[in-house]
C-alpha cells in the first residue's frame, strides 16, 4: 500500500492499470476501498482514473488510514 499512499497526497489522477503496474497487485484488492472512499465523498473516478477530493485532501489522514 505504499504506492496508494505516496499517490493519495497528490492532487493528479491516477488510473487502476498503473497501480496494477506498479504494484503488482490486482486492482481488484483496492476496489472496495476506493468505493468506499468515494462514497464519502473522499475519492471521485473520472473515465478510468481516479483522484482525491477537496474534502478528501483535508481528511487526508482519515483517507490514508482506509488504505493501511
Amino acid at each position: 500500500f505504499e504506492y496508494m499512499m505516496n499517490r493519495l497526497r497528490l492532487s493528479s489522477s491516477f488510473s487502476l492499470d498503473d497501480y496494477e503496474m506498479k504494484t503488482g497487485s490486482a486492482k481488484t484488492n483496492i476496489m472496495t476501498l476506493l468505493l468506499q472512499a468515494q462514497e464519502q465523498g473522499l475519492m471521485q473516478q473520472q473515465h478510468e482514473n481516479w483522484q482525491v477530493t477537496n474534502k478528501g485532501h483535508r481528511f487526508l489522514n482519515h483517507l490514508l488510514e482506509m488504505f493501511l
